[in-house]
């Protein structure tokens, strides 16, 4: 798909800007990001402004459920020791 190869190279937000509903490719976009490793829950879930429309959607918070565990095994590794 033309759309994911693309991926790796622009941030789909034009459709925000127009005031659209959210299409199924964005979210498609950004499970292949997450796919590819980004596990950055607090960016997602409540850091990035531009991702607020999607916060409603259910594959969105399908998505979100997702990565929480992964994040939260990452954190403590780089967290100092008391």
């Amino acid at each position: 798909m033309e759309l994911l190869r693309l991926a790796d190279n622009a941030k789909p937000i034009s459709w925000q800007r127009a005031g659209l509903r959210v299409p199924e490719y964005l979210l498609d976009w950004l499970e292949h990001w997450i796919d590819r490793g980004s596990i950055n829950y607090p960016m997602l879930a409540h850091g990035d402004p531009l991702l607020e429309p999607l916060r409603g959607e259910p594959r969105f918070r399908r998505l979100l459920e997702r990565i929480r565990p992964e994040w939260e095994r990452f954190v403590p590794r780089f967290q100092a020791a008391d």
